[in-house]
C-alpha cells in the first residue's frame, strides 16, 4: 500500500495484507520486518527527512551612491546531506544575520550549490545599515526543508569590496 525511502537507501514497504512494515537493505541483505502493529490501510510511510548541512563561503560587499544602491557578490551555500553527497533542485534563501531583509534566492545545481548577487535599491540610511550590518555581522544562508530532507542554516561573511 505504500513505499518509502530513508536516508541509507532503506526501502520500506507498507504490507496491508499482512498488516506489517518490512524494511529491505539496500545492498539486498534480507528483510526486516519491524514490530509495527494496527495497520489498517496505509498509504505510506512518515519516514524523518535526511539531515542536511550547508557551508557558505565569503560575499563582498559595496556600496554605491548613483544610484542609491547596495550590492552583495559571493552569496553562496553548498548543500549536502550528512554524508556529504549533494542535494540538488532545492532553494537557498540569503538573507542579512538577523533574518530581517531577504538579499536573493538560488536553486541549488547539480553539485549542491547555490549561489546569486543582490542588487538592493532603498533609501540612503536603509542602504547605510544594511551595508555596515552586513559587514558586521555577516549573512545568512537558509534551507527551510523539504519532505525528504531536513533544514538547515550557516552564517557567511561580508568584507567590503573594493574599490574600482
Amino acid at each position: 500500500m505504500g513505499l518509502a525511502l530513508d536516508e541509507r537507501g532503506n526501502l520500506y514497504v507498507a504490507d496491508a495484507f499482512n498488516n506489517r512494515v518490512v524494511r529491505l537493505a539496500p545492498n539486498g541483505g534480507g528483510q526486516t520486518t519491524l514490530p509495527i502493529t494496527g495497520l489498517n490501510t496505509p498509504t505510506g510511510l512518515a519516514i524523518p527527512p535526511a539531515p542536511t548541512r550547508l557551508r557558505t563561503t565569503d560575499a563582498t560587499a559595496r556600496r554605491e551612491s548613483d544610484p542609491q544602491a547596495l550590492t552583495v557578490k559571493g552569496l553562496s551555500g553548498a548543500l549536502t546531506t550528512a554524508h556529504g553527497a549533494p542535494v540538488p533542485g532545492r532553494t537557498v534563501i540569503f538573507s542579512d544575520a538577523g533574518r530581517d531583509r531577504t538579499l536573493c534566492t538560488a536553486v541549488t545545481d547539480s553539485r549542491g550549490t547555490a549561489r546569486c548577487d543582490a542588487r538592493i535599491h532603498a533609501p540612503a540610511g536603509v542602504l547605510d545599515h544594511l551595508y555596515e550590518n552586513l559587514l558586521r555581522r555577516g549573512y545568512l544562508a537558509r534551507f527551510d526543508g523539504s519532505p525528504t530532507h531536513a533544514p538547515a542554516a550557516a552564517p557567511g561573511t561580508v568584507r567590503a569590496a573594493r574599490p574600482h
